[in-house]
């Protein structure tokens, strides 16, 4: 399955804050006299550890993103039917309702069921005929854990679910209606906000131009900080004044450190450390410091990374009581001067009306791109936000002198995205997701070998969705697959690695040809992280690096999307 805003993975960015706001359920109203009843249900999940039983990709789409309270991060499953996502509400509760916020790959079979024990389990709500988007579901019977569990697809993707909350009337927190509760990008309300807008540096910046260490403290949901690859890189935040300090919230990018410490210091040199863990889990963090936990600066240290990249945070928030009376908790953390609607810009070149025809002309190095006859340079990037989104961001996507984005998956809800960058004059290089995607430790480790099936399902909703957008004014290119070459090393090694990358470039290949059949006015590339892969391709996918004998493959150009290094080759 794909990342991006479709039936598909990443998405990876929380850039964008959350997507829609559930809706706020109020208790009578004031022409009613007041009268005994029991307690109204509260929301109980948010926060508490969440299991699954599997994951399309471990770095992007952890269970406890479905729990976080935030709309634009989610749990993916594998392609596989049976799967589920389980919520441990840390004790018994009388439940009284799930809802279920579903992102493009859902499920229209499945059960919310209930356990005291986590092992046997009781149904407490069963559907056939779910049609996706926000279910809310009406439940029977207590229990501590609750999980959904998918019976049958409604795509050829796995499930995946950007929140998942369950109410009831046993502890918990009020139902918060805007999603933003204790995993929330608010905090408790205890203390005041005294890290915004302070100076911080940091240890290390992968990109001091896109990634400054002020980011992480400007209240935006959108801007981090990112380190280089190594252990032991720290953000720091000088307060300004002494303070006495009562916790620290951490908005993890994907790039996230499981082992880390909170410590506090005077004078920027001696430290103390007020909170550690070496269990962390990334997306949104709540940390309480130790009682005595007080200083100027404060530091969080990375002893661990979770994953292959550095350490990356959109918002680092420290609370307390501060000589200098810090801000008030902003709640939605995303604070600033442009925290709305972005204006229109004055260089927006859209709309798009009609499908275009778009070629790779040239040969042996010199290879130029043309959309109806035109020469066409790509400036653009990979866009994260959900296709909810598009029209918040695509203005300022455009006055950043962008005119393409690239998607990693292409599903149902693209059609919102693509209608937007039309809109706009911006074309989409439209991807398929194809496992195990890129990167260190991403998951899901597809058998292009033997799996005939999953080739042959990914094959057939790929030129579905070809054949359902081919004449989208927006399309540019078609892209297959993600960081493949590189990630198939995360799941084989030694012959079977070789075989397997093998089999992966000839199923490109395949693809690319299918393609071609569809959609002969849009070309076909193909995405990964390692200028190695490229011999792969040259190998194994000739139709895809070239539709004619008579040219030369050009070689693979390393270039940046989000904080991931990529390369493409555009291809005829």
């Amino acid at each position: 399955m794909s990342p991006t805003l479709t039936a598909h993975p990443r998405v990876r960015r929380r850039a964008a804050a959350a997507l829609a706001a559930a809706a706020l359920v109020m208790a009578g109203t004031a022409a009613i006299a007041p009268r005994a009843h029991a307690a109204d249900p509260v929301l109980l999940s948010q926060g508490k550890t969440a299991t699954a039983s599997s994951f399309e990709n471990a770095d992007y789409y952890q269970a406890a993103y479905a729990v976080d309270g935030d709309d634009t991060t989610r749990w993916s499953s594998s392609a596989q039917d049976g799967q589920w996502l389980q919520i441990d509400l840390g004790a018994t509760a009388t439940l009284s309702r799930a809802e279920i916020h579903w992102e493009g790959a859902y499920a229209d079979g499945y059960k919310v069921q209930v356990s005291g024990d986590g092992t046997t389990w009781t149904d407490a709500y069963s559907t056939t005929s779910s049609d996706g988007g926000s279910d809310t579901d009406t439940l029977s019977g207590s229990g501590r854990y609750v999980r959904v569990l998918s019976t049958h697809r409604a795509t050829g993707y796995g499930i995946s679910i950007y929140e998942l909350r369950v109410y009831g009337t046993s502890g918990g927190t009020t139902d918060p209606g805007s999603g933003s509760g204790d995993g929330g990008t608010g905090g408790s309300g205890t203390g005041s906000l005294l890290s915004q807008g302070k100076t911080a540096t940091a240890s290390t910046t992968e990109n001091a131009d896109y990634y400054k260490p002020a980011y992480a403290v400007d209240g935006k949901a959108d801007t981090r900080w990112s380190s280089t690859a190594a252990d032991d890189q720290w953000l720091q935040v000088d307060l300004g004044a002494s303070a006495a300090l009562s916790r620290v919230e951490v908005d993890w990018e994907n790039a996230y450190a499981d082992g880390y410490k909170i410590q506090t210091s005077a004078d920027g040199s001696t430290w103390n450390d007020v909170y550690t863990t070496t269990t962390g889990k990334g997306g949104k963090e709540s940390d309480a410091l130790a009682a005595s936990a007080s200083g100027r600066y404060v530091r969080l240290l990375a002893t661990h990374r979770a994953t292959g990249y550095g350490i990356s945070i959109y918002e680092l928030r420290v609370y307390g009581a501060g000589d200098d009376g810090g801000s008030t908790d902003p709640g939605d953390g995303d604070g600033g001067d442009d925290g709305g609607t972005p204006g229109t810009p004055t260089d927006v070149t859209g709309p798009l009306t009609s499908a275009s025809v778009v070629k790779v002309t040239g040969g042996n190095g010199s290879w130029q791109l043309t959309v109806n006859g035109q020469p066409y340079t790509v400036k653009g990037m990979t866009w994260g936000p959900s296709a909810d989104q598009a029209e918040h961001y695509m203005p300022t996507f455009v006055k950043l002198g962008a005119n393409t984005l690239r998607t990693w998956g292409t599903g149902a809800d693209s059609k919102q995205l693509f209608d937007v960058a039309a809109k706009y004059g911006v074309r989409v290089v439209a991807g398929f997701w194809l496992g195990p995607g890129g990167g260190p430790g991403s998951g899901g480790c597809p058998d292009y070998v033997n799996d005939a099936s999953y080739k042959s399902s990914s094959m057939t909703d790929i030129i579905n969705q070809v054949n359902t957008y081919k004449s989208h004014p927006a399309v540019l290119i078609w892209d297959v697959g993600n960081e493949s070459v590189l990630g198939l090393q995360n799941c084989y090694s030694g012959d079977q690695l070789e075989a397997q990358r093998a089999a992966y470039a000839t199923f490109v290949n395949d693809v690319a040809k299918a393609i071609h059949q569809a959609d002969p006015n849009h070309p076909v590339t193909s995405t990964d992280a390692w200028v190695g892969a490229w011999d792969y391709y040259k190998k194994y996918s000739p139709t895809w690096t070239c539709s004619r004998s008579t040219r030369t493959a050009p070689s693979a150009t390393p270039r940046r999307t989000g904080s991931r290094a990529t390369s493409t080759s555009p291809t005829s």
